[in-house]
């Protein structure tokens, strides 16, 4: 799997994740402890992949 398919799963994944997130807090089916883990895990994959790149930006000119 290239790097930005990989990316674009993993941003499905965490958007996936807030959605479903939003779901079963509007139905009272996720207490606030459960929807933080999952929204900060969310959270964590996308800032992953924004630091990767900028990574990437930063250092095109050098390759």
């Amino acid at each position: 799997m290239s790097n930005t398919t990989q990316m674009k799963h993993t941003l499905n994944i965490a958007y996936d994740t807030v959605k479903e997130v939003s779901i079963q807090s509007g139905r009272n089916r996720l207490n606030n402890k459960e929807s933080i883990e999952l929204l900060s895990s969310a959270l964590l994959s996308v800032i992953s992949i924004v630091n990767r790149l900028i990574y990437e930006v930063e250092n095109k000119d050098h390759v």
